[in-house]
């Protein structure tokens, strides 16, 4: 099924609560206060029913190579969050699997006798997105409306629209470029680094209290890192091995039978 007929199939009103089930619109911090956030997602709401016409009557680009979506529930790596669910979307180039189903694949990681490169669709034009095809693993795990959902989840990651869309890869472009310049200038700072600088800033206007209790958490973060790290491993290797699976079945269905 390619995607402009997923689309088409959908209802966008139970697209639009797939769409705020996947993953959380607003985070636990937001500042925003109830009559805002119904304000953005009505405007969501608005967005998603555009976008599901938008898709579902796109004028193809048949000029560009063949890709398949595939949509798949996994596990959250992170140990105090080991009881959710997340959502990914993930592309794959069907020629390049076609080479690489017969052979030890791997996708995430460099262990295997080669490795199928996985895309995103967040700087994609509609018109190439509605030509890719949807795996049908993913029809029948997820639905045709959570599938859509995690669609544009992945697809609004960078804004609402194309002109949106497209300012923010110049930005990042933009970003890239002064941190290759500053990189050859010699002018390098730490991740690390600047966590902890940022942490000192945000610490500096805190209560007494406060700043004893950051202090000890972080304290305790550092005593269960390693556990942390074994955990996110692990869950990152089922998750890795639930991807290669379900690419295995998608297109040995279609290559091999």
């Amino acid at each position: 099924m390619h995607v402009w007929e997923l689309f088409a199939k959908a209802d966008p009103e139970i697209v639009f609560y797939a769409y705020t089930l996947v993953r959380p619109v607003f985070s636990e911090y937001g500042e925003q206060n109830i009559a805002e956030q119904a304000k953005i997602l009505r405007s969501i709401k608005s967005h998603i029913k555009e976008y599901c016409k938008k898709i579902s009557d796109s004028d193809i680009d048949y000029s560009c190579e063949e890709h398949t979506i595939f949509v798949l529930a996994m596990k959250e790596s992170s140990y105090r969050e080991s009881y959710k669910t997340i959502f990914g979307c993930h592309v794959i180039d069907d020629e390049e699997a076609k080479q690489a189903l017969k052979k030890d694949l791997t996708i995430w990681n460099d262990v295997g006798e080669t490795r199928l490169e996985h895309y995103g669709i967040d700087f994609v034009s509609v018109e190439e997105l509605a030509g890719y095809t949807i795996a049908q693993q993913s029809v029948d795990d997820m639905g045709i409306e959570v599938c859509c959902a995690c669609i544009l989840q992945e697809l609004f990651e960078s804004g609402f629209t194309e002109e949106a869309r497209k300012e923010h890869f110049e930005e990042l472009k933009e970003m890239l470029d002064e941190s290759m310049n500053n990189l050859d200038e010699g002018e390098y700072i730490s991740a690390e680094d600047l966590f902890d600088e940022l942490e000192d800033e945000l610490l500096s206007e805190e209560s007494e209290d406060e700043r004893e209790y950051w202090k000890l958490e972080k304290e305790f973060k550092k005593k269960v890192l390693k556990i942390e790290r074994r955990y996110a491993e692990k869950i990152n290797d089922e998750n890795h091995q639930l991807f290669i699976d379900a690419v295995k079945q998608e297109y040995g269905n279609r290559f091999l039978c």
